[in-house]
């Protein structure tokens, strides 16, 4: 419509009556509605052609799918216009933001699409820990933690070595070191899981993790506490009985 309207308007011929016809009934009563609301892009700036135009301009709605002749032609042409390359098509910042929001989302980076995988919240296990622990396990995880010499080498500039110190394999002090490979966690690895100990189970077996972790970061090991009375009421209770 929009286009129509801009090559009409070029032509500015006064003795020239145009026709437009679509089966969109949505955009006739759009140009019908009054209201400055507008939002699209385009029908802002069709209805800005229409009400500058000095041309006759007749826009007719036809049914569709009805053997309306030129209608089907009209939707034969715009289906095989939809299969071509549309690198260059125009489309407006609405289109853009909606098809944003559709496309599903990604991991973009290897290794934490290694670590979280297809996982987009946090297990049952995860949220039932203490505020303070979810934080700290999530930091540990990503690799982003300062209790990690490799975090405070690279990103603080805090320490001038980022060698584990609690093993003799001369190995940076990552997450993936600590939880898969630090001899100090040997014995702890294998108490808390039958088999070996991989980087991913940081999101698929988190309680497992937090458990080896907890050796090396004593943090983990916090759990919360509740102040209850002699009576064994809850900690509102024990409120209201010493007021």
């Amino acid at each position: 419509m929009m286009m129509a309207l801009e090559w009409i308007t070029k032509e500015e011929r006064g003795d020239v009556k145009y026709a437009i016809y679509t089966d969109s009934l949505s955009l006739i009563n759009a140009l019908e509605a009054d209201n400055w609301k507008d939002q699209h892009e385009w029908l802002r700036v069709t209805k800005t052609l229409l009400a500058g135009t000095t041309n006759n301009i007749t826009i007719c709605w036809v049914p569709s799918h009805c053997n309306t002749y030129g209608n089907e032609k009209a939707d034969r042409l715009a289906d095989e216009g939809s299969k071509m390359d549309q690198s260059q098509a125009p489309v407006t910042f609405r289109i853009v933001r909606a098809k944003i929001r559709n496309r599903r989302w990604e991991i973009q980076h290897e290794r934490a699409k290694y670590i979280y995988q297809e996982r987009r919240k946090s297990k049952e296990a995860e949220r039932a820990w203490p505020a303070s622990i979810r934080q700290l396990y999530a930091r540990l995880r990503s690799g982003h933690a300062k209790e990690l010499k490799d975090y405070q080498k690279r990103f603080l500039k805090t320490v001038s070595s980022d060698i584990c110190i609690y093993c003799e394999a001369d190995a940076v002090e990552t997450i993936k070191h600590i939880l898969c490979d630090c001899s100090q966690l040997e014995e702890r690895r294998a108490r808390t899981f039958d088999g070996d100990v991989s980087i991913d189970m940081l999101t698929t077996h988190p309680d497992i993790c937090r458990k080896i972790l907890a050796a090396r970061f004593k943090q983990l090991n916090k759990e919360r506490k509740l102040v209850e009375d002699e009576g064994g009421g809850s900690p509102q209770d024990c409120t209201r009985h010493q007021a």
